[in-house]
């Protein structure tokens, strides 16, 4: 398996940045080196390439928040047609409060919504 690249970034990475990465839970000490891939270039539904080339089947699914899979066409849709309006706005928009009426509705034991990026 070649893994130059892996190694190339992960060697710069140590001057650089504190345990490699700036999520905790992505440090490259938590994996086997050379059965888990260190730095992931693309994806595609289940599978991930790194940035040799290699291919695997992502089981960590993007720390579980990809559960549809990577480049899922609906998803991607939905983000382009987004990104068109604009994201990351200084005040609330819209879309918060019918995202949350909907989880409210479909999780009636929920009183209220609080979304986090974490």
């Amino acid at each position: 398996m070649n893994l130059v690249n892996s190694s190339n970034l992960l060697e710069r990475a140590r001057r650089l940045i504190p345990g490699q990465t700036q999520t905790f839970s992505k440090r490259a000490s938590w994996f086997p080196v050379g059965a888990c891939p260190v730095y992931l270039q693309s994806g595609k539904g289940c599978r991930v390439t790194d940035v040799d080339g290699n291919v695997y089947i992502d089981y960590i699914c993007g720390l579980g928040a990809i559960t549809l899979g990577y480049n899922y066409p609906a998803t991607n849709l939905a983000i382009q047609e987004q990104l068109e309006e604009g994201i990351i706005f200084s005040l609330p928009h819209p879309l918060e409060v019918a995202v949350s009426d909907l989880l409210h509705q479909t999780i009636p034991c929920a009183d209220m919504i609080r979304f986090l990026k974490t």
